[in-house]
């Protein structure tokens, strides 16, 4: 997944907050990433994407040490040369939106569950990517996604966004994109915990699948 090797853990009270709607912890968002990574590149199928790491990329590294967030992208990037996208899992100011990378074709992709009337310039990662992609002339896209309604869903957004580009919408992307900017209730929050948690857990805790089963 990176050119190094990286170790990461989870604290048990950032576990128990995702079940409790609470702040989604970025070795929460990590590991996730971590799993659909490894889940679509399980050798039954090709997969056009790979990760960076949300820890190397946030919005407090873009300000303090842009140099190494760049390293890290171009590691990245030329470890998986062979990857049509990149996703990028971001976290600024206390929030979460999602890059989606895509260098052959040009474009990047922003979701963002609090998207107003932003633009790549509200974003210090947009101004890294560039420099890394010199030379490259991006098309910058604002995607209508599904917004949240308090200040704590964003990472859970994040955590859909990723599932569904994974399963679903990077097959034919981005003529298949996501098109609604409604708002997330509790029930798509709920829904979307019983799908991921239960296979989280059983991947990253095997002993505990007899009694999550």
């Amino acid at each position: 997944m990176y050119p190094y090797i990286l170790k990461d853990f989870i604290e048990i009270e950032a576990l128990l907050q995702v079940f409790a709607n609470g702040w989604v912890d970025i070795t929460i968002i990590h590991w996730f990433a971590a799993l659909f990574y490894t889940v679509s590149n399980d050798g039954e199928r090709y997969n056009p994407c790979a990760f960076f790491g949300p820890n190397s990329i946030n919005g407090e590294m873009c300000q303090r040490n842009p140099e190494e967030v760049k390293g890290h992208i171009l590691g990245v990037y030329e470890l998986h040369m062979d990857k049509r996208y990149f996703l990028a899992p971001y976290l600024a100011n206390d929030h979460w939106s999602l890059f989606i990378i895509s260098p052959a074709k040009k474009e990047v992709f922003i979701l963002d569950s609090l998207k107003g009337n932003k633009d790549k310039n509200n974003y210090l990662l947009s101004n890294v990517i560039e420099d890394v992609f010199k030379g490259t002339k991006f098309t910058w896209s604002m995607v209508e996604c599904k917004q949240q309604k308090g200040g704590w869903e964003c990472g859970f957004m994040v955590l859909g966004y990723m599932m569904e580009f994974v399963y679903t919408y990077q097959e034919n992307f981005p003529t298949n994109i996501w098109r609604t900017t409604r708002i997330a209730t509790q029930k798509d929050i709920d829904q979307l915990l019983r799908i991921i948690m239960p296979w989280f857990l059983v991947r990253m805790f095997p002993n505990w699948s007899h009694a999550i089963k």
